[in-house]
């Protein structure tokens, strides 16, 4: 499609720009929704008007539907969440599903959010934390009615906070698949000792609510977090090791392998904003490699952001495990390949391509982590060195010890000595690691530096990439233009 002057917008241009202004929109749709109706206007005349004049147009069209949508969405979302403000500081009776594993914090409560949340039978969007005395057998799935006082909480992860509840299990959860999960958990428990069972099920889907306190500082101090939280990169690994190892065999079993792992990833794991981004890039990217076609990754990255961000709002409001996230998918996405393309022959190591992978995944996600958290692992690159060319391996022996040991658990005990050397050495180096004392440093970024670092990734990258371009016109076969 030709654009008045040099500018050329085509389908993927227009679709980016619609997604990219879709989450800009519901950015902005929970402070400014009275443009709405101006974006409405604007949104009708340019989409009559590109239906007879294709040109720039089309894109002021795409834009402006798209902050259209978003704006929308962000409004009637705040809408729905500002009803939390009539319940802070006062005794409610909260009902609703458990919607992940309980687990214990420093106090020794029984701590897990609840979602589906009913206030008095008034139905709200959201999660809140609920932390109880006596709640040791709640499940995740488990209905539960929880009686405290709702207090406000920092972030946009969860709604508000009950400390100290009276909870009551209502209905216990009858799925197969909890009941499925909960047994191999117990299989796995049976034949590993800890830290290494939990770090195991960390490594697998994600579950680090049972991690003991100590190691969980532990992995925190050298960078190694990521590895056992549900945000998507459980699942990326997975996909690309599937993908690297099937690819030269068959596309079809490829695709085919690769979306039932991506699926009963998801039913174990649960339907968390992450992972469902995580599916959803994992699985177009898929489709469009087997179909021999090229997806930009941008539009990929952004398509996760906008369906998810349009599924809640409150993510891209500041959910920090949400951003941490799409930037770590952008650096699996976009630095990654670059870098593979420069390592040669080197890149068709797997394990080559899972550190890299995963350190680029860490380059972008250190500057914001800088400014939220003010601390950065000075050890992580090291730790990362060590352990993550292990994780698919590790995840393997993993599965086939927990499904071993629903069916055995004697035979389990033999099957499990393989992943226990595996994971016992992971955890020897996250603990001596972690006891440098220079394992993690305080860098405290405010936004403007955040900023300007960025910026000066990005100019590197596009200098990298423009290189690799034009040495890839002598030599074609040598980068993967699939994700480029």
């Amino acid at each position: 499609m030709k654009i008045s002057g040099a500018i050329e917008a085509d389908r993927i241009t227009c679709a980016t720009s619609f997604v990219l202004a879709v989450c800009v929109g519901i950015f902005f749709g929970r402070s400014r929704p009275d443009i709405l109706t101006l974006l409405v206007l604007i949104s009708v005349v340019t989409f009559l008007t590109a239906i007879k004049r294709r040109s720039w147009i089309v894109l002021i069209a795409c834009v402006a539907i798209g902050l259209t949508i978003g704006i929308w969405r962000g409004s009637s979302y705040a809408g729905q969440i500002a009803k939390y403000d009539r319940y802070f500081d006062k005794t409610v009776i909260v009902t609703g599903k458990v919607a992940d594993d309980p687990g214990y914090d420093v106090s020794k409560q029984t701590e897990f959010h609840v979602g589906d949340v009913s206030v008095f039978g008034s139905k709200l969007p959201g999660k809140i934390r609920v932390r109880s005395l006596g709640a040791g057998q709640v499940g995740r799935g488990d209905t539960v009615t929880a009686v405290g006082t709702l207090r406000k909480t920092i972030g946009t992860s969860r709604q508000g906070a009950l400390s100290f509840a009276t909870v009551t299990v209502t209905h216990k959860t009858t799925s197969w698949v909890e009941s499925l999960r909960s047994r191999f958990f117990a299989s796995v428990y049976s034949s590993l000792p800890e830290p290494q069972a939990s770090l195991g099920l960390g490594y697998l889907v994600g579950v680090r609510s049972s991690l003991p306190t100590d190691f969980a500082l532990a992995l925190s101090v050298v960078g190694l977090t990521h590895i056992v939280a549900v945000s998507g990169y459980n699942l990326t690994i997975i996909v690309q090791f599937v993908k690297r190892f099937f690819e030269k065999r068959s596309a079809y079993q490829t695709v085919f392998f690769s979306a039932v792992l991506i699926a009963s990833f998801i039913v174990v794991t649960g339907m968390s904003p992450s992972i469902l981004r995580a599916a959803i890039i994992s699985g177009f990217s898929l489709l469009a490699w087997y179909y021999g076609r090229k997806f930009s990754p941008t539009l990929l990255l952004l398509l996760g952001a906008s369906i998810t961000a349009c599924a809640s709002p409150l993510y891209i409001w500041g959910d920090v495990g949400w951003y941490l996230s799409f930037l770590a998918f952008a650096g699996v996405l976009l630095i990654a390949p670059i870098v593979m393309h420069y390592l040669g022959r080197y890149s068709k190591n797997i394990l080559i391509a899972v550190l890299v992978e995963t350190l680029c995944a860490q380059l972008l996600t250190l500057p914001y982590i800088s400014v939220i958290f003010g601390r950065i692992s000075v050890i992580s690159p090291v730790a990362n060195l060590l352990v993550i060319p292990f994780i698919p391996l590790a995840m393997l022996l993993i599965f086939v010890t927990g499904v071993v040991g629903m069916l055995s658990p004697v035979l389990a005990l033999w099957v499990a000595v393989p992943a226990r050397a595996l994971m016992t050495f992971a955890v020897w180096v996250v603990e001596n690691l972690s006891r440098i004392p220079w394992a993690q440093s305080k860098i405290q970024l405010d936004w403007r530096g955040a900023v300007a670092v960025y910026l000066l990734i990005f100019v590197l990258i596009a200098v990298a990439w423009w290189r690799a371009r034009d040495n890839t016109k002598a030599r074609p076969d040598t980068i993967d233009w699939n994700l480029l």
